[in-house]
């Protein structure tokens, strides 16, 4: 799957709400670090579109799963369908109807796969719905995405580095390993 969590991912999404109250909440929590939020949107390995999804929204209670979810936190942002039209909602992962499984990953983190079955979202509406939607998830993805190219770009320089610092101060026969060639 494509392992993806990035601070500002799910800052996206909230730059995206639209003016109001749940805007500023999540906005104030996330700015003064009360709060992270998951960002919830893959549900198969090698999916790299967020809608559609299979994830169904229904009246207010969500159904379905998602996948490689990178560090659960008490809240996240989710994608799912209402009928046709994609939105974005938010989920309390410790209310009912979520069972969140965690599998370790090779480095030694976890990712969760989150089951919900009649689970209902925070603030009984979507947060965003249609075209709005479909944005913001692309933004948080796009800079998920910039994010682990940052990540991996760091590590490559220092999987080079190490090498060559051992390279320039190995020595063999009372020479610098380079001189022997």
């Amino acid at each position: 799957g494509l392992l993806l969590d990035h601070a500002d991912d799910h800052g996206a999404v909230v730059a995206h709400l639209p003016a109001g109250s749940v805007r500023n909440e999540l906005a104030a929590a996330l700015s003064e670090g009360a709060e992270r939020f998951s960002f919830a949107w893959q549900e198969a390995p090698r999916q790299v579109a967020p809608f559609p999804a299979a994830l169904r929204l229904e009246g207010a209670a969500l159904f379905g799963s998602k996948r490689f979810v990178i560090a659960p936190c008490a809240r996240a942002l989710v994608t799912a369908q209402a009928g046709a039209e994609p939105v974005i909602v938010l989920a309390d992962l410790a209310g009912t109807g979520v069972e969140i499984q965690d599998t370790p990953t090779r480095d030694g983190a976890f990712y969760a796969d989150i089951s919900f079955q009649a689970a209902p979202i925070v603030g009984d509406a979507p947060l965003l719905h249609g075209p709005a939607a479909t944005q913001a998830a692309l933004a948080a993805l796009n800079l998920g995405l910039l994010g682990a190219a940052a990540q991996l770009t760091g590590l490559a320089s220092a999987a080079l580095d190490l090498p060559l610092q051992h390279l320039r101060t190995r020595v063999l026969f009372r020479k610098p390993i380079g001189g022997v060639q």
